[in-house]
């Protein structure tokens, strides 16, 4: 999405009215190594605090003159109507659209091999049998296609449930399947029996606290968020996990998990947590 975007977004349209018009080689001789000299000179002066107004200062200039440049070439182009609106123009302005349109397939297509070679090279070690993991990629090159996310899923699947087996290899490949069309549209879980695991695995994303998928790893059912750092700057600073457990069809237990790094313990992550906490309540 972001290539297509800078592909034929405003910039690409800014840029091509900019390339329009120029002025004379003399001034353009003149101009560009000023320029450049600008801008090395305002790439330095942020590097000190002390000359950062010297570096805003110059960056106020390139700035004008990249307006006055656009606005040079948006006026002499209006009046010019026959020249700019030509069919050469037509053919300068969307030919390099064209050819990133039609390049894209193949870089995604690259992006999906290199990503699939990147999972898939744990497994060739993890099987230590060339026939078995042959057999597994395929499957899930099938199964999953674009869904680089279930490709996740299964590949952790396969280690923590230490499935080695072509018959364990369809049925987990079947399985992560099933478990991403039960997110798409998660069953309602009756209060007696718990929460809902696809709904309390978000109960705090609003407080900016995302957790994985709900899976089974070992002996339970859970989703888990990444520590994530709290209270003040240090060497070592708080941090706060986010946990829910439970069995296949609803999460049993909400759990926060705080590490406290530093002692006493800091208003900022004491206040955080409680903040979270109260989320659960």
């Amino acid at each position: 999405k972001s290539q297509i975007k800078e592909t034929i977004g405003l910039s690409a349209l800014l840029t091509f009215i900019l390339e329009l018009q120029s002025f004379s080689f003399a001034i353009e001789f003149i101009i560009y190594p000023i320029m450049l000299f600008l801008g090395l000179l305002a790439v330095v002066a942020n590097t000190k605090k002390e000359t950062e107004k010297i570096g805003a200062t110059i960056k106020v200039v390139l700035g004008v003159f990249v307006i006055f440049y656009f606005a040079h070439s948006f006026f002499v182009s209006i009046m010019s109507p026959s020249v700019t609106f030509s069919w050469a123009n037509l053919t300068e302005l969307l030919t390099p659209v064209l050819l990133s349109f039609s390049f894209m397939p193949f870089i995604y297509m690259l992006y999906l091999y290199q990503a699939y070679e990147t999972k898939l090279l744990g497994l060739k070690i993890y099987f230590d049998d060339e026939a078995l993991f042959n057999y597994a990629k395929k499957l899930a090159i099938c199964f999953f296609r674009t869904d680089l996310d279930a490709l996740n899923r299964w590949v952790r699947n396969i280690h923590i449930n230490e499935i080695k087996t072509k018959e364990g290899i369809k049925a987990s490949l079947k399985d992560v399947k099933l478990r991403k069309k039960i997110e798409s549209n998660p069953p309602e879980v009756d209060n007696k029996y718990g929460w809902s695991p696809f709904l309390a695995k978000d109960f705090l994303v609003g407080k900016g606290v995302d957790t994985n998928d709900y899976h089974f790893s070992f002996d339970t059912w859970i989703s888990c968020s990444h520590m994530i750092e709290i209270g003040n700057d240090g060497l070592f600073r708080d941090s706060v996990a986010y946990y829910l457990y439970g069995d296949e069809y609803a999460a049993k237990k909400l759990k926060l998990r705080a590490n406290i790094n530093n002692s006493p313990i800091s208003n900022c992550s004491k206040n955080t947590i409680s903040l979270l906490a109260e989320e659960l309540i």
